[in-house]
């Protein structure tokens, strides 16, 4: 009997995913808007943000480490947990490219020998940041990468390989994602069951 795909890990990474991200949106948010942010608030922001990103980083090695014993064991695709997982976090990476985008500004603005510490440390963040939304991506894939190797291994199913390659790439991810997700669903609808005539033919019935 084969065991059911572990769906509690993704989805806390998408929880810790969120947690990170929205202290900072809101921020920038009150920026744009032209109300100052206290020192004490940027700070609480930063140290909220370093917390859950950890914390969704260790998920992270823990979604790889399941996936590693999905690899082993005898488990159903994961198509369907992924797919749901890859299309709720495209607001995280929407969001997160908006704040990318003004930090890089800001860098690029901020680069000049005044302050050129202050521009060397967002371009960091902004660094540390995309390693992270990356790391995400790919923690979010493992299993399905784990059963596509495990399908072109013990079926010789080679194909099943060509289908890694999206999961390493932004937004690529998550059509792949997709695809699979509704290409299992066809395999698990039977076809529809042909009408039962009678052997003389269907114009018999009216006899």
């Amino acid at each position: 009997m084969k065991n059911k795909n572990p769906k509690v890990l993704p989805w806390l990474i998408v929880a810790c995913a969120y947690l990170m991200l929205l202290p900072f949106l809101a921020m920038f948010i009150a920026l744009l808007a032209g109300a100052e942010v206290p020192d004490g608030v940027v700070t609480t922001v930063e140290i909220v943000a370093l917390v859950f990103g950890v914390v969704a980083m260790l998920l992270c090695l823990c979604n790889l480490i399941s996936a590693i014993f999905g690899f082993m064991q005898e488990r159903s695709a994961p198509f369907g947990t992924t797919a749901a997982v890859k299309i709720a976090l495209i607001p995280f990476y929407a969001a997160s490219l908006f704040i990318w985008i003004l930090l890089g500004i800001a860098g690029v603005v901020l680069l000049n020998p005044m302050v050129v510490v202050l521009g060397v440390v967002i371009f960091v963040i902004v660094g540390f940041s995309v390693a992270c939304a990356y790391c995400i991506v790919l923690a979010t894939g493992v299993h399905n990468m784990a059963y596509l190797l495990k399908k072109a291994w013990r079926e010789k199913d080679w194909k099943a390989l060509l289908w890694l390659v999206p999961h390493f790439i932004f937004c690529a991810d998550v059509v792949a994602a997709i695809v699979l997700w509704r290409g299992e669903r066809r395999k698990a609808v039977p076809p529809a069951a042909a009408p039962d005539f009678p052997a003389g033919g269907a114009e018999e019935t009216g006899a």
